[in-house]
């Protein structure tokens, strides 16, 4: 682990993560709720379905150990 971050809270109804370089370049982002096709469901992580850059995020399927499904 190079870092760990804290004190990050994220919104189920709508919010986006983005991941930049140290100069600020996106590298990365998804965003869910309202103007997008993606959902965040209570005790489901949202996932990308392939690790290169552009794939798809989906609502996962598998919960996770402590989820409330």
């Amino acid at each position: 682990v190079h870092y760990i971050y804290r004190g990050v809270t994220l919104a189920n109804r709508r919010d986006e993560l983005r991941l930049l370089r140290p100069d600020g370049q996106e590298v990365d982002r998804v965003a869910w709720g309202e103007g997008s096709d993606l959902r965040a469901v209570a005790g489901a992580s949202l996932q990308r379905t392939q690790p290169a850059a552009g794939a798809t995020w989906v609502t996962s399927t598998t919960p996770w150990p402590g989820s409330a499904r």
